[in-house]
């Protein structure tokens, strides 16, 4: 996967994952938690990753300084290791319930 910033610079190769839900969950995590953020709400990111890696999640090395292998029953993520402990957590989820978390207290 790839990545544009607010300010057009493009970075590529920033995400891979082994199925297409996996990059599902990933979109639907981003973009819910941006929502949450311009909506105000809790950030869950800080409190999934005060919580360390999710059980059940092996971590990996790579060949790139600061990106890990994360191993779980779903599938393969390989992220950088800023968002690997957040991603630990909602990758073993399904789909409705990473939706349902990014929905929680909001109204």
């Amino acid at each position: 996967m790839d990545e544009v910033d607010d300010r057009g610079k493009r970075y590529d190769d920033t995400a891979r994952f082994s199925t297409f839900e996996l990059a599902e969950k990933y979109l639907i995590w981003t973009w819910g938690s941006v929502a949450r953020s311009v909506l105000r709400a809790e950030q869950l990111g800080v409190r999934l990753n005060s919580l360390g890696m999710a059980p059940g999640v092996r971590v990996e090395p790579t060949d790139r300084e600061y990106v890990v292998e994360l191993h779980a029953a779903t599938g393969v993520a390989i992220l950088p290791l800023s968002r690997a402990t957040i991603a630990s957590h909602w990758m073993t989820l399904s789909i409705e319930e990473v939706e349902q978390m990014l929905e929680a207290g909001l109204g």
